[in-house]
């Protein structure tokens, strides 16, 4: 009902349009009866549903929102911009909208005049061309899939070879480890898993070890994805591990993770979409979240599996947008935790510094900017901004000049963002200072702390200031 509602209403627009007719605010395409719905048990009546300009326009905006790169849902849906796709395709491709001449338009979704009209306006120096016949427009797309895999049946190779765009590697405590280099044809490998041999890092006699599976692009090192690998106790040090391994046609990374010296123990198994694009399938997503809510639920649930199921949540609800709940989880987490867990007040951080963002989040090819390493193999203090210490730990963090004109230009709820990034960054002191008198506002928040005996409160020496030598005084000034 609501598909005919909708196409009812794309024929009208286009329609009037190609009359050179007005578009009426109270355009509307209605059904003429009345229509029972049943949903789980019940029969919901709809008298003469209606689908308006107005209405229908409301809904498309965030799938033309040019900003909205990552799926954003709520409880009634899920939606993801038109520009995902278009936007990752041009950046992979090192082109801009600017350089496209040629645009065909297929599948359903081009049968609607607005999204016609916003992908005419990304590509301002395109023609936008498309079939004439509605069924076309569908057809073209299944009559393309027949034809790719009529070729791969017969030569044995596919019509169009698909490639790594990307290195892909795991992060280790030795290093990157390579695993799919850039420029390698799909599937890698062509038959069967590839392999790799790992070894636990540390040992834990009782409880589960956490272990973190992050994959990474080379050189620049953006982060694709992580998953967590709650291993079963007693694991010892440098115990063996097997990784196996493959990257299907579609860009599917499958990852298996096991103790050849444990067979009776579970291996880790799972299964990355699209791990080098922004655009993802997010009903899988919502799917797997559904049921991790669903088994986290019960009570008999084993410490060690829950706490890994939480984190995949964690995960699986970043990329789904639902950053707040994520936060809730962590803050479970940590709860339950014996003692302060530096990793889970990382990831807390970098949540927290992202809630507010997701409505409007950058385009790819700015999320895909050179970064400058930072070198780790010298003793020297690392000076960045608040912003570029995310994800990153240190022993000891100092934050200076916590005055009110250095945080001018940020609300107070951007001041605790900011100071909470911050503060997780060290593992084990946090040194910030101020000018009495002229605290920045976050700091308040810090005096039951130090009531407590948590934060201590030193007075430094006041230093004099240097004043100025008169211009005829041939002494250096420092």
């Amino acid at each position: 009902m609501a598909e005919s509602l909708k196409i009812g209403l794309c024929q009208e627009i286009a329609r009037r349009r190609g009359l050179d007719l007005p578009l009426d605010g109270d355009l509307a395409r209605s059904y003429p009866s009345t229509i029972d719905l049943p949903v789980a048990g019940d029969t919901f009546r709809l008298s003469r549903p209606a689908l308006s300009l107005a209405d229908f326009e409301r809904a498309l905006a965030p799938f033309l929102d040019r900003m909205i790169l990552s799926p954003q849902a709520n409880e009634y849906r899920q939606a993801r911009s038109i520009f995902a796709p278009l936007t990752d395709a041009l950046s992979l491709g090192d082109l801009e909208p600017d350089d496209i001449a040629l645009c065909l338009l297929v599948g359903g979704s081009s049968s609607i005049p607005q999204i016609a009209d916003a992908v005419g306006d990304y590509l301002p120096r395109a023609e936008v061309l498309t079939y004439a016949s509605p069924a076309e427009r569908k057809l073209c797309v299944a009559r393309g899939a027949a034809i790719s895999a009529a070729h791969t049946a017969l030569l044995r190779r596919p019509l169009v070879t698909t490639v790594c765009h990307e290195d892909i590697t795991l992060v280790t405590r030795d290093g990157p480890l390579p695993l799919v280099a850039k420029g390698t044809p799909l599937p890698f490998p062509e038959r069967g898993e590839a392999g790799e041999r790992l070894v636990a890092p540390t040992s834990s006699a009782a409880a589960p070890l956490s272990l973190r599976l992050e994959l990474r692009t080379a050189p620049d090192e953006r982060l694709l994805s992580f998953r967590i690998w709650e291993i079963d106790a007693p694991v010892r040090a440098r115990e063996p591990l097997q990784l196996n391994y493959r990257l299907d046609a579609n860009n599917v990374l499958h990852l298996s993770l096991g103790r050849p010296d444990r067979p009776d123990n579970e291996e880790f198994r799972c299964v990355i979409e699209n791990p080098l694009t922004h655009v993802q399938n997010p009903s899988s997503a919502m799917v797997r979240a559904e049921e991790l809510e669903r088994r986290l639920a019960r009570p008999s649930l084993p410490p060690g599996e829950r706490r890994g199921g939480m984190l995949e949540l964690v995960s699986l609800l970043e990329e789904l947008g639902r950053r707040e709940k994520a936060l809730e989880i962590l803050k479970q987490l940590l709860a339950k935790a014996s003692r302060p867990d530096a990793w889970i007040l990382n990831r807390m951080a970098m949540l927290v510094d992202n809630i507010g963002d997701g409505q409007k989040r950058p385009a790819s090819t700015r999320l895909r900017r050179q970064q400058q390493p930072i070198d780790f193999s010298n003793p020297c203090p690392k000076l960045m901004t608040y912003h570029s210490a995310k994800g990153l730990t240190f022993d000891s963090v100092f934050l200076p000049r916590l005055i009110g004109s250095s945080f001018s230009n940020h609300s107070a709820k951007l001041q605790l963002r900011l100071m909470f990034v911050a503060t997780t960054r060290a593992a084990r002191w946090v040194h910030l200072s101020s000018v009495e008198g002229q605290e920045a506002e976050c700091l308040e928040r810090l005096q039951p702390l130090v009531e407590k005996g948590v934060v201590t409160n030193q007075r430094a020496r006041t230093i004099p200031p240097v004043r100025k030598p008169p211009d005829d005084d041939p002494g250096i000034f420092v």
